[in-house]
């Protein structure tokens, strides 16, 4: 129906290179709306698979990110023959006991996780001879494998956006030791300011996880920037909240941008302004990769997506002050 070829589509639900974002954005939206599920060699056919998340992550009260690529990876394995088990790891520092690993006595073929876990985790991971994999979390630390975003070029390229908008006084949401991906981030941020010599205004970062707290306990400085960037569409979610308490109008006053792209970004009012990539990409290219460790002896690696800034109603574009 679209006309292009059956490599072509395979690389555009997988994530790999050699597909434009146009043609890629085009694919995986027909594939959304027909239905359609990328379907594997039976390579992985009767194994057992860990999704390993933690509990906090799992349970959200919106977004759903991690619980969305779950589903998408377990509908992945029932097709391909092999089964998913959803495992919910606790967030303290406390000791990690491998055999809370174990399906029905025996430990899985390979590992998925989600998201950053505890050192404790990981460290346990590292002990096991089974291939771990890990969606949305990259480390230098751990020889596993991963598939993920390039968080500190996306930081940059979403700082860029605002800015090539006319926005040179430019905030930041989010707690820098949250999650790596979200550090990542915010150094993206950090750089694209260096490089276009913008100011950065401590004031200006809300170092704080506002995912937690209740909605209108978000203390905006009294001298805004022009612009924020939110380390997620939930929190950007709350920061409509506060700015309307203040009567500040979005984008007329304060423009605002967020990452991941969930229903959230369509939802709220104006249209957030988000970037990310749908969560069935993450799981495609995970259980792809999963594949190509059993059937070619992958080698430890990391595969990095891609993702698009989907332009919405949230930005103003501003003259040069």
């Amino acid at each position: 129906a679209l006309g292009v070829s059956k490599v072509t589509v395979h690389k555009a639900l997988t994530g790999q290179k050699g597909v434009g974002e146009a043609l890629r954005r085009e694919i995986l939206d027909y594939a959304e709306r027909t239905g359609y599920r990328y379907r594997s060699r039976p390579v992985l056919k009767g194994r057992e698979f860990l999704f390993l998340v933690r509990r906090s992550y799992f349970f959200t009260e919106n977004e759903q990110f991690y619980t969305q690529i779950y589903a998408h990876l377990d509908a992945l394995c029932r097709e391909n023959g092999c089964r998913l088990t959803l495992s919910l790891a606790e967030s303290g520092p406390g000791k990690f006991d491998p055999d809370s690993l174990r399906v029905e006595g025996r430990l899985p073929d390979g590992v998925f996780t989600g998201g950053e876990l505890p050192a404790a985790v990981l460290e346990a991971l590292t002990g096991l001879s089974l291939p771990v994999l890990c969606i949305d979390y990259y480390s230098p630390l751990y020889p596993f494998y991963y598939v993920g975003l390039n968080n500190y070029y996306d930081g940059y390229r979403l700082t860029h956006h605002l800015i090539e908008r006319g926005h040179t006084r430019i905030g930041f949401i989010g707690h820098v030791r949250y999650a790596g991906t979200l550090t990542d981030k915010y150094f993206g941020y950090r750089k694209a300011l260096l490089d276009f010599a913008l100011p950065y205004n401590r004031l200006w970062h809300l170092n704080e996880n506002f995912n937690t707290k209740a909605d209108y306990d978000l203390h905006l400085p009294e001298q805004l920037p022009t612009a924020f960037i939110c380390h997620c569409d939930f929190t950007a979610k709350k920061l409509y909240l506060a700015l309307r308490f203040r009567k500040i109008r979005i984008p007329e006053q304060v423009s605002v941008v967020s990452f991941d792209d969930t229903e959230l970004s369509e939802e709220l009012s104006p249209r957030l302004t988000s970037m990310g990539l749908p969560r069935v990409r993450f799981a495609s290219a995970a259980f792809e990769l999963m594949e190509r460790i059993f059937s070619q002896d992958q080698p430890p690696c990391a595969l990095t997506l891609d993702c698009s800034i989907h332009e919405r109603d949230s930005v103003a574009l501003l003259r040069s002050e």
